[in-house]
């Protein structure tokens, strides 16, 4: 290997990206001063040739060490650095196209709760091989879609009623900070993206699209709260809480697809009224509904 191997001109992970990132000057920015960054070999020091460090002319094989610099050398000839697996960023493993479609499968009812899903029958289905069936599988599981035990593979999850008052818990929790937020700071188009989402529930075909638009619904709710944590904290229960709508519909449908629109109609009309106690009120109310339909199922 040439002595110049850890040299490139092309950008690393922290190189260029990192003054993309929201908030970093943009005229301190490299490419605003119209330099490069790369890697450059930088010459010894005196000190550094004196000391007996490794970094002077005697240091075994030449070795010199690499420093940031605003161009690197274009009499390098290894190859860029993103093209090495060693270098590349740390990033969860992706499973492509397969854990979309298996979630899909989950939220349109084909499998409920507690339903098996096994891997030789998944990639028949889906015709791939069972490695990027059990990579989806995983992953759906750290989104709390699906469990896997060892007596009894994977299955969709079943929520207990523990499951449930969590997630009522810390669902609430969030959307009263949301509600908040959104009364206090969202503006005339992100009301209006809310109340079209809650307009469309009244041409919901079946229940399944009733929960999608639910959800729906409160995705634009915590969109208009701009709040990026607050976002990203919904985001991680989102999966589950559109699960536990799903458990909510399997026990019962009664009234169902005519009381959500209407729900949904007077949650639209408190925000619009920047009226925060009656708006509180308003989502608790809703999210009591479901909760007692499954407490009901589960003392009968």
């Amino acid at each position: 290997m040439a002595g110049g191997a850890l040299v490139s001109d092309a950008p690393t992970p922290l190189g260029e990206d990192l003054f993309d990132l929201p908030g970093y000057p943009a005229d301190r920015a490299p490419q605003a001063r119209g330099e490069h960054v790369g890697l450059q070999l930088a010459a010894p020091s005196r000190e550094a040739a004196d000391c007996g460090c490794g970094q002077g002319p005697g240091a075994a094989h030449g070795r010199r060490q690499p420093r940031l610099g605003p161009q690197a050398d274009p009499r390098r000839t290894d190859p860029p650095r993103s093209q090495d697996r060693r270098f590349s960023r740390v990033e969860p493993p992706e499973p492509g196209r397969d854990r979309p479609r298996i979630r899909e499968a989950i939220f349109s009812g084909a499998y409920a709760p507690g339903a098996p899903l096994r891997e030789v029958e998944l990639s028949g289905t889906l015709d791939v091989s069972r490695g990027p069936v059990r990579e989806a599988l995983r992953s759906l599981e750290y989104e709390g879609l699906v469990r896997s035990e060892w007596h009894r593979g994977t299955t969709v999850t079943t929520l207990s009623p523990e499951d449930v008052a969590e997630l009522d818990s810390l669902r609430g929790a969030l959307e009263d900070l949301a509600v908040r937020q959104v009364i206090a700071h969202a503006s005339e188009e992100d009301l209006t993206a809310i109340d079209k989402t809650a307009g469309l529930m009244d041409r919901a075909a079946d229940e399944h699209e009733m929960v999608r638009l639910d959800i729906a619904f409160h995705d634009a709710v915590f969109a208009a709260a701009r709040h990026q944590r607050l976002a990203e904290a919904w985001q991680a229960v989102r999966c589950q809480v559109h699960l536990f709508l799903l458990t909510r519909i399997n026990l019962s449908t009664q009234g169902y697809l005519e009381c959500i629109p209407r729900e949904h109609r007077q949650l639209v009309t408190a925000l619009r009224s920047r009226d925060t106690t009656t708006a509180l009120e308003l989502f608790a109310a809703h999210r009591r509904h479901a909760v007692e339909v499954l407490s009901d199922a589960g003392a009968d």
